[in-house]
């Protein structure tokens, strides 16, 4: 039987945390589960890091998709303004295309007043005159 050293003797009667190979045992389990802490650590660590992609990415479609309702509400706008606008611009130049006719109508009309009335002052100019020449003559006739 082999001799065993009187620390060896005693870590085997005691089942002392100080024997060389409990120790090792009890370090290779703290390793062990400090491993086991780390990895956990890490997966819970890439697992909130994929959380936050998932939620970053559902963020930017959103942000996204805000901006693409965003133009379109803005081109909607613009061409309701260019419809308002175009239908407004109609409506002048019909407004503008009737008091134009209407102003033609009245140049029309002023000019054909225009020349009734000379012609009357013309017809009236010469019953004076004929007036004037048959009292003229009546008057000499008298003399």
């Amino acid at each position: 039987m082999e001799k065993k050293s009187r620390s060896d003797q005693n870590c085997e009667l005691q089942r002392d945390s100080r024997c060389p190979e409990e120790p090792a045992e009890g370090l290779r389990e703290q390793l062990d589960a400090v491993a086991f802490e780390r990895e956990q650590a890490t997966q819970r660590a890439v697992a909130d890091a994929n959380n936050e992609i998932i939620q970053l990415r559902a963020t930017i479609t959103a942000l996204r998709d805000e901006l693409e309702k965003a133009g379109f509400d803005r081109e909607a706008t613009v061409q309701q303004a260019i419809a308002a606008q175009t239908d407004e611009n109609f409506q002048l130049k019909a407004t503008i295309s009737a008091l134009r006719e209407t102003l033609e109508q009245e140049k029309y009309d002023n000019e054909v007043k225009r020349q009734q009335l000379l012609l009357a002052h013309h017809d009236e100019s010469k019953q004076l005159q004929q007036t004037i020449a048959a009292l003229r003559d009546q008057l000499e006739g008298k003399l």
